[in-house]
């Protein structure tokens, strides 16, 4: 294997790679970081793809990777030795070297996770099997599944694509439990309300009908981009 095809196996464009590992917010890159550090030695070669202060920042989850598979896990003490260095460098110089924030959930994301993990064991598949399935790490399912990790629109995004299933959670007023106007499950329920745009935030308002629907104010504020997502608010 050279350094020009390290990635042979992995099913995405080398652009497509190049810009993830460019990107240490995104949840495939761990994954393509620790394939990267498992078959490549050299840290002049990785630190052209990956930016030092983003490897400091992921090592942990990086780590995980790299002793995930029996083959590569002896390549982890190396880069542990390369971690340590290079985040004493860093902060020498005056970079902070900041640590992952702890992930808060509240009550909609903890019925999102449940619906992943149900939905998985409905279908007998382990967590490796649906992280292929998705083309996330099974770290990344793992930790959706035991809450350090938050779902994101992309993860929503593929879980429909490939499932057909759609992870919707009943919508309440103000995040409480729903009063009168039973479950809204996304904008096609909205067929006569109007569409407005403020800035970043996008609303349903619904017209005045009868008590139980909605009442005379109400707005459906969903998660940019999905608009099956979200809460419902007075107006």
């Amino acid at each position: 294997m050279t350094r020009q095809n390290w990635h042979w196996d992995i099913n995405l464009p080398e652009t497509k790679i190049k810009e993830i590992l460019t990107r240490e917010d995104d949840p495939r890159f761990p994954r393509i970081a620790g394939v990267l550090l498992s078959r490549i030695d050299d840290p002049n070669e990785v630190f052209k793809l990956v930016a030092p202060a983003a490897f400091c920042r992921r090592w942990r989850a990086i780590d995980r990777e790299i002793k995930s598979d029996e083959w590569t896990k002896e390549k982890a003490a190396f880069w542990k030795a390369t971690y340590m260095r290079l985040s004493k460098e860093l902060r020498d110089k005056g970079e902070k070297i900041r640590q992952p924030e702890e992930i808060q959930l509240d009550s909609y994301d903890r019925d999102l996770i449940e619906k992943v993990k149900q939905w998985r064991k409905s279908a007998l598949m382990s967590q490796k099997e649906l992280a292929e399935l998705l083309g996330y790490s099974q770290q990344y399912i793992s930790g959706i599944e035991k809450g350090r990790e938050k779902i994101n629109p992309d993860f929503l995004k593929k879980f429909k694509q490939q499932t057909n299933q759609q992870l919707v959670s009943p919508i309440s007023w103000n995040r409480c439990p729903q009063r009168d106007c039973g479950e809204i499950l996304g904008p096609e329920s909205f067929s006569k309300f109007e569409y407005v745009q403020e800035g970043n935030k996008h609303y349903w308002i619904c017209p005045r009908k009868h008590k139980h629907e909605a009442g005379n104010k109400g707005a459906f504020e969903y998660r940019f981009p999905f608009p099956f997502f979200g809460r419902l608010h007075h107006g």
